[in-house]
């Protein structure tokens, strides 16, 4: 197993990713993309949590048209919105159900016309967040509900098509992944360990987030579905990425993908360690002392989520290489070649000889060879 790579929006186009996510201005990189890796599964981007005025395309669009009903309102029946690169965005609502069915048509349309594999939704909030904190009525676990809904009634529109969810502000809620993971083809954490820059736990808020998070690799994996993980650190800060790097290889699989961006933007530094085949698991992972760690017939990733940057590694090794081919059948002699030419000719009566087997014929034939001194010396 190569470590299973996941390409975010400015993907390298000589890298063999796994999952690409991308904006529909860079449709045209798709081709690219799949030269390199045929199976490789391209994701659309859209916004799920707010429409721009402008209706730039990373939205699906209709701000002008859309009724007031589908936006989110405050107490004093405002719209609630926030700034998105200078733009302003307003806050839709994932419980109204014409809402939902635009968002899904025209994230499906668009898939469609590029020839995406389906949708990534971004700003999929799991708890009331930001902005959205002020809408009335608004609660965590109402506004759970709704955007829970919200994925499922998507889905429902795009059978064929995946629809992977990238949940913000999870983590509180540890039974959340594995639900929403029924409802939808796969899940993006975007933070995957980046919290733990200098020392593990005691950086993630006195909780066992660590852990958390590798349990969600590995839920993934249980399930069958995509899983999308994104560290940040940027190509300086090597211990760091070293430490997401093994923490994701403690659960990963067929079905999980992992990067390490810059922390400001998306760009992916490469490290030759990520082409590396570790070859198969030799099983899930194990706790030796207060290490984490898991074998690979090619390699071992290993964490202390005590010590965080400090004491996780990733080793790598020549896989065993497969025995040598057997050596070629020595050549045949050209006079044993003769003899049997031969042996053909005068053996071609003697077949319909009735009540003599072919090897009494045969061993008749040869004596007389031998007699007579046909047999070639040597």
């Amino acid at each position: 197993m190569k470590t299973p790579l996941l390409g975010l929006y400015n993907p390298d186009l000589t890298r063999p990713y796994g999952v690409v996510v991308l904006n529909e201005w860079k449709a045209n990189l798709i081709p690219a993309l799949r030269a390199v890796n045929p199976n490789v599964k391209v994701l659309l981007y859209k916004n799920a949590a707010f429409l721009r005025e402008d209706d730039n395309a990373s939205t699906v669009g209709g701000f002008k048209t859309a009724p007031e009903s589908w936006f989110l309102h405050d107490a004093n029946g405002d719209r609630i919105t926030r700034l998105v690169y200078g733009v302003r965005a307003h806050m839709m609502d994932p419980l109204n159900a014409a809402w939902r069915a635009h968002w899904a048509i025209e994230a499906l349309d668009a898939a469609e016309a590029i020839g995406s594999d389906g949708v990534f939704a971004d700003d999929v909030f799991s708890k009331k967040y930001g902005e959205v904190s002020a809408a009335v009525g608004c609660t965590d676990l109402a506004y759970q509900t709704a955007v829970r809904g919200f994925l499922a009634a998507v889905k429902a529109w795009m059978p064929n098509h995946l629809l992977v969810a990238n949940l913000v502000e999870h983590m509180t809620y540890p039974n959340l992944w594995a639900d929403w993971l029924t409802v939808c083809d796969g899940l993006m954490d975007e933070h995957f360990q980046s919290a733990s820059v200098t020392g593990g736990l005691a950086d993630d808020r006195g909780d066992n987030w660590w852990l958390q998070r590798v349990q969600q690799v590995e839920e993934c994996e249980r399930q069958g579905k995509l899983g999308l993980f994104r560290s940040k650190g940027g190509a300086i800060a090597l211990a760091r990425m070293n430490y997401c790097w093994a923490s994701f290889l403690l659960g990963a699989g067929p079905h999980t993908h992992w990067t390490h961006t810059e922390a400001t933007d998306n760009t992916s530094p490469w490290f030759d360690g990520w082409g590396h085949d570790f070859g198969e698991p030799l099983g899930p992972r194990v706790l030796v002392g207060n290490v984490w760690a898991r074998g690979f017939k090619g390699g071992e990733a290993s964490v202390d989520p005590r010590q965080g940057v400090t004491t996780s590694s990733v080793s790598m090794w020549p896989a065993t290489p497969p025995p040598p081919p057997p050596p070629p059948p020595p050549p045949i002699d050209p006079r044993l070649a003769l003899l049997e030419a031969e042996h053909a000719a005068v053996m071609a009566p003697y077949r319909r000889v009735s009540g003599r087997t072919y090897k009494q014929v045969d061993a008749g034939w040869l004596t007389g060879v031998i007699a007579a001194g046909k047999a070639v010396e040597g």
